[in-house]
């Protein structure tokens, strides 16, 4: 022990790690308590000692070993040697520094435990700032982002319904590892987030899934439902957009030919009012359901959309019945199937002008008493209604280019022109079908359902 140990001993001691003065040999001169501690030693017997995680090692290195303590816990540790010169040789000493790097080496092994979830997370919220990407391709994106935010990528799968649809990873299948998260988006709709594991890769424990990975699901179900809900608000305001343009073309159409109708009968009625009770009451009931049909047009945009417009079935129901009153020559034959009754199709203060539109098509030209016939169904996706009557059918010569602007044989009303645009400005198809053996005028029309 050199002259200046007893300096040094209570220097050492006050130091937060273990600490060693070793001699020219690498041998234990000095030794303080915490480096007793930390090797489960008597520092006293240490004097004189080798401690093996220092052979090989280099000035100013270090070397990482595991060591049970005085409390029986087992820690990582972390040694060094550190030369100490003074201004004479002879006062030059080595250490050999030992620190416990347990907590950080834990904190290090979180963070990168995490990283990969919080790349996950970054990568989703990237993906849901892109509104203008269709929902199914950024739900299919989702999908297959997810499983690298998991312990076990090559394993994990993931699957997001949301109401009728259903997106899901492409090798996701049932089992009894599975995180599920419900949530809720749009007007009270019900999604789900299910994310499971192909293999149970954590027999120990009750569940395979980690705490951090039961709040990282959570996390993206919250994600997922602000996106939707964003979406949802975003596709409003187009369709806004594009109801207005229709709207214009709309007004100068119908508002146009519907005065055309006033003027006409107002004229007949100056003609035949003192010796025609008959034809005067059959042109005041003309004049008034187009008033009606004008002051319907108008308040149109002056209203909120209601309810009803949003269940497909009750639509047509209210549509036919008011079809029915303003045109007693009709008979209408409204068939819903059973799982159709209840479907919701997205939002469209013009969509039930379409309908007005084909059923007063079919009572001014499908013959003096025409039947029509509606059918409701679900076709994937997509609400389908077959629309049809037993008139004499649209003529050969328009039907291929019967939707575009300006052909018509029937005049008034929406026009086929613009009913397709209504249609297409919510997602969906009208098309005109070839009839059946004893049936007019067939339209297909497929409304997407809301998600």
């Amino acid at each position: 022990m050199s002259e200046n140990s007893d300096l040094l001993i209570p220097i050492l001691q006050a130091l937060p790690m273990g600490v060693a003065v070793l001699d020219d040999e690498r041998e234990i001169d000095i030794a303080n308590t915490t480096l007793g501690f930390m090797l489960n030693t008597n520092p006293e017997e240490l004097k004189g000692s080798k401690l093996p995680y220092l052979d090989g090692l280099g000035e100013s290195e270090s070397r990482e070993f595991e060591s049970v303590n005085q409390n029986g816990e087992k820690r990582i540790l972390m040694a060094s040697i550190i030369p100490i010169n003074g201004p004479e040789e002879r006062n030059s000493i080595l250490l050999a520094t030992v620190d416990d790097i347990t907590e950080k080496r834990k904190r290090k092994e979180d963070l990168e435990n995490i990283a990969h979830q919080i790349i996950c997370y970054r990568a989703v919220t990237k993906l849901f700032s892109q509104t203008e990407t269709p929902l199914k391709q950024v739900l299919n994106t989702f999908v297959h982002l997810i499983p690298e935010g998991w312990q076990y990528p090559s394993i994990t799968a993931a699957r997001v319904t949301l109401g009728p649809t259903i997106v899901s990873s492409a090798n996701y299948a049932d089992t009894e590892w599975k995180q599920t998260e419900e949530f809720s988006y749009g007007e009270g709709l019900k999604g789900k987030l299910e994310v499971c594991y192909l293999e149970n890769r954590s027999p120990e424990d009750e569940v395979p899934f980690s705490n951090e990975e039961r709040t990282l699901i959570q996390t993206l179900a919250n994600e997922l439902e602000r996106y939707l809900q964003r979406k949802h608000n975003e596709d409003i305001r187009r369709q806004q957009h594009r109801e207005l343009e229709i709207y214009s073309k709309l007004l100068r159409h119908d508002l146009r030919n519907d005065l055309s109708v006033i003027i006409g009968n107002h004229e007949l009625l100056q003609m035949v009012l003192k010796s025609q009770d008959d034809m005067v009451k059959q042109a005041l009931s003309s004049s008034e359901a187009v008033f009606q049909r004008m002051m319907k047009l108008l308040r149109t945009f002056g209203r909120a959309t209601d309810s009803e417009e949003r269940k497909i079935a009750k639509m047509l129901r209210n549509i036919a019945s008011r079809s029915e009153r303003a045109n007693p020559n009709i008979t209408v034959d409204l068939r819903i199937d059973e799982e159709a009754d209840n479907l919701r199709i997205t939002e469209s203060k013009l969509l039930p002008l379409v309908f007005e539109n084909l059923f007063r098509n079919s009572a001014v030209h499908a013959g003096t008493n025409p039947k029509i016939t509606v059918e409701l169904s679900r076709e994937g996706n997509n609400a389908k209604v077959i629309f049809r009557d037993d008139g004499p059918g649209i003529a050969e010569e328009i039907r291929d280019n019967l939707f575009e602007k300006g052909v018509s044989t029937r005049g008034g009303g929406l026009g086929l022109y613009l009913s397709r645009q209504v249609v297409e400005a919510v997602g969906g198809v009208i098309e005109l079908l070839e009839p059946q053996e004893d049936s007019g005028a067939t339209f297909e029309v497929l409304i997407p359902l809301s998600v």
